[in-house]
């Protein structure tokens, strides 16, 4: 004979059930919320609240001349066969890009509109290319602290 659970412990467990089911759809729900409204809501008051509160210094610094950032040079080869290079890059519109080869200014460009290009002869063996930027008399740091190395070999390289 089967032995039946009381009415007491079906009702119990019936009401375990739906207190499980709902919880799981509670939780569902809310993190439904977070994502769709919450999550927004966070980025739209922090973004408000830092315009409210935030450093009006930073504005003053866009339209400043005081900071001349430095030029991005685009990716040069490693190792060439040919003399002529072209060394080419982007800076802020009138700017004028200064172009140092080995450590002496070889020539000077004003990006009229952000971009510049050089076409150079490189001397046989290592030629360490550095780039500047100058703007109302003041100029910015050379690129990268990471020299750029350009090996010129009459020879093709192997």
């Amino acid at each position: 004979m089967k032995k039946r659970g009381s009415r007491l412990n079906k009702n119990i467990e019936r009401k375990s059930k739906r207190n499980i089911i709902l919880s799981f759809l509670g939780i569902i729900l809310i993190l439904t919320f977070l994502i769709k409204i919450g999550i927004p809501l966070l980025a739209t008051l922090s973004f408000q609240t830092g315009s409210l509160f935030g450093n009006k210094n930073i504005d003053s610094l866009k339209n400043s001349d005081d900071f001349v950032s430095t030029p991005i040079l685009n990716p040069l080869p490693e190792a060439t066969n040919s003399a002529r290079v072209e060394i080419s890059g982007s800076s802020l519109p009138g700017y004028k890009v200064q172009l140092y080869i080995n450590g002496e200014l070889i020539d000077e460009e004003t990006a009229g509109d952000g971009d510049f290009s050089f076409r150079r002869n490189l001397s046989e063996g290592e030629n360490i290319i550095k780039l500047k930027a100058t703007h109302n008399k003041k100029g910015s740091e050379f690129t990268d602290p990471t020299v750029i190395n350009i090996t010129y070999y009459i020879d093709i390289p192997i």
